[in-house]
């Protein structure tokens, strides 16, 4: 066998080796919901399968832990699953937010009246916006 049939045999190996496992990892994707209003992150602080970077690899088909973290929700630990297939594989999860303090000012432009500028406007009446579970807001006076 000459030099040139070996070289062309080891290309020929290296070749159908390297199409056998590109074909089986798999890039990963998210879609990564929240229950906070319609959000969606596009790009969490941290995403891993089984302690790697999800950005930075490919991934043969198998069971890893997810770990996803980002800043104001809950962190997520599972067992995720990926296939086998080609072509990239969509991990779909939601994300619950942190308890938050959310503070804010109201005011408005229209002047007042004789009446109310009788009223003790150092004293403004106190009042509490909230989110209620079904994505209702309600109102309330009084201090919280």
């Amino acid at each position: 066998m000459s030099v040139k049939n070996v070289l062309l045999l080891l290309i020929f190996v290296f070749a159908t080796i390297h199409n056998t496992f590109a074909h089986e990892l798999r890039e990963i994707r998210f879609f990564i919901g929240t229950t906070f209003f319609c959000y969606y992150i596009h790009d969490p602080d941290v995403a891993r399968l089984d302690g790697q970077n999800i950005k930075d690899n490919l991934f043969a088909p198998g069971e890893y832990e997810l770990y996803l973290e980002h800043e104001g929700f809950h962190p997520l630990r599972k067992i995720v699953e990926i296939p086998a297939g080609e072509g990239g594989f969509c991990i779909r999860e939601t994300l619950k937010p942190r308890k938050r303090p959310i503070s804010f000012k109201v005011m408005y432009d229209i002047p007042m009246s004789s009446q109310e500028k009788l009223l003790d406007w150092q004293n403004p009446i106190s009042f509490k916006l909230g989110v209620t579970p079904d994505s209702m807001h309600e109102v309330r006076t009084g201090s919280f």
